[in-house]
């Protein structure tokens, strides 16, 4: 990122470009591939369980689809960038300082949404799962509204958001946001499949 900004010729140069598939807060790019493929793999363990989790009177089925159907939809935006449209249409409020990037007003409402409709599910679990959920989503929410607010201030501070972008602070700290986001989903990742240990859920498959 830095590299694009600072070392070449200018943002839109070949080198400059072929750069921008490995940074960290372009997208597309390898990095943005990574966490699409990660959400899409964590959207189908929670398909599975909402076929074969039968603990708890099957209560948590509801719910596992209905996180699948979430992890889908995230995964669509990292890869084709809906929160971008959203952050158009919120530019136009003219907010500035810690809500340049407004889209973390809609962002932190569907979060909170997203909280009360999982709270069932959290009550349905082990005390190791809901700790391991509430950590990875605590992590991956730094990242995207945390960090992205603190993004916000740092490119109020400057006179164009041209040179802030190309700035070492907003390189950092967007450096770090997507890296608490990756953390975040691959913790949510691997907790279900800690999940399904603990539950000792198992899919036999037969040949005749």
């Amino acid at each position: 990122n830095y590299s694009i900004y600072n070392i070449a010729p200018h943002p839109e140069h070949e080198v400059a470009d072929v750069l921008k598939r490995f940074d960290l807060g372009h997208e597309p790019s390898i990095p943005a591939f990574y966490s699409a493929v990660v959400m899409l793999l964590a959207a189908a363990t929670a398909a599975f369980l909402a076929v074969y989790d039968h603990g708890a009177q099957m209560r948590r089925r509801k719910s596992w689809l209905l996180l699948c159907f979430v992890l889908t939809l995230l995964a669509i935006d990292e890869s084709v960038m809906f929160h971008e449209m959203g952050s158009s249409a919120m530019n136009r409020l003219g907010l500035s300082g810690s809500l340049h990037f407004s889209w973390v007003i809609p962002g932190s409402i569907f979060a909170a949404v997203a909280a009360l409709a999982f709270s069932h599910l959290l009550f349905n679990l082990s005390w190791r799962t809901r700790l391991l959920f509430i950590c990875s989503g605590v992590i991956f929410l730094s990242g995207a509204i945390g960090m992205e607010i603190l993004g916000s201030m740092i490119v109020s501070s400057y006179e164009s958001e041209a040179a802030a972008i190309s700035s070492l602070a907003h390189v950092l700290s967007q450096a770090v946001e997507e890296a608490l986001e990756m953390v975040g989903m691959g913790l949510f990742f691997c907790s279900l499949l800690d999940f399904i240990k603990l539950e000792r859920i198992s899919l036999w498959i037969s040949t005749p």
